[in-house]
């Protein structure tokens, strides 16, 4: 299936040292419902723990492994978070 929008990795802008620093569309384009603060949370934490996965693959170690899992256990919460206000209905 194809879509016309972008995907959300396309959405989120970093800083010079990989920090994220925004996913979605500014904030004054964004009607405040459409925040959503769990899933721009999810996104964050998914993202630095794809560059993390990234880094590990290239570099290899033992150090790179555990920042890659450190990164990936952040976003597994994250996405225990979410599922969690979705079935609250919170956010």
């Amino acid at each position: 299936m194809m879509h016309d929008a972008p995907s959300w990795e396309a959405l989120i802008e970093y800083d010079e040292t990989g920090e994220v620093l925004w996913c979605g569309e500014p904030p004054e384009q964004s009607a405040s419902w459409q925040i959503d603060p769990a899933l721009c949370a999810w996104r964050e934490a998914q993202a630095r723990a794809q560059l993390a996965y990234g880094h590990w693959r290239r570099v290899a170690g033992a150090d790179a492994y555990a920042v890659y899992r450190a990164a990936q256990d952040q976003a597994d919460s994250a996405q225990r978070l979410l599922e969690v206000s979705r079935v609250l209905g919170i956010g």
